[in-house]
């Protein structure tokens, strides 16, 4: 049941998005906090893979904390889920100019 409440809940924040309905706050964000912050929490979910992580201090960016926490803790946890046995699951986090690239 607590599956198809998650499909449900992602599916509606979807629609939102592309129809603008999506009220998404903007404030500023460590997002090497964050990241590391759930690179953390997954090591703890399946401890038979290997971990690997490539986050730079410092790297801020301006969002929804919320909403960005949650689209990485879904890639995370997707790529933990749907990995294989003795797998790897490596994170990093990059800058190109005014961007940043959260990559599982």
């Amino acid at each position: 049941m607590q599956k198809l409440i998650q499909v449900t809940d992602t599916l509606l924040l979807l629609s939102r998005s592309d129809r603008d309905e999506l009220l998404a706050k903007k404030e500023p964000i460590n997002l090497s906090e964050m990241v590391s912050t759930v690179f953390e929490l997954c090591q703890q979910l399946d401890e038979d893979l290997t971990y690997e992580q490539n986050i730079p201090n410092n790297i801020h960016t301006e969002g929804d904390p919320q909403l960005i926490q949650q689209m990485t803790m879904n890639l995370v946890t997707n790529a933990v889920r749907h990995n294989k046995r003795g797998g790897y699951v490596k994170i990093s986090l990059t800058t190109n100019g005014p961007l940043a690239e959260i990559r599982v």
